[in-house]
């Protein structure tokens, strides 16, 4: 960070992750209040699911779509 008359400043400021990639780069920031600058790098992320969640998704669908087409064809066959 970089300092200045005003306090510090966000010049050329890289936020990284634990294995070193970039998850917010700003370049210099001047003549913004302290509330625009906290709401430039205020941000969350959001969570992803496990794996194993997105395997319950999909065989959850794959179910739901197999029980609709069962259900369909079950129709057919009664008309």
């Amino acid at each position: 960070m970089a300092r200045d008359r005003d306090g510090p400043t966000a010049d050329d400021v890289t936020l990284a992750t634990e294995t070193g990639r970039a998850l917010l780069t700003a370049a210099r920031v001047e003549g913004l209040t302290d509330a625009q600058r906290v709401s430039i790098v205020n941000f969350s992320a959001s969570a992803l699911p496990e794996p194993a969640s997105w395997v319950m998704m999909i065989l959850g669908f794959g179910l739901a779509g197999g029980m609709l087409r069962r259900r369909r064809a079950l129709v057919a066959l009664t008309a």
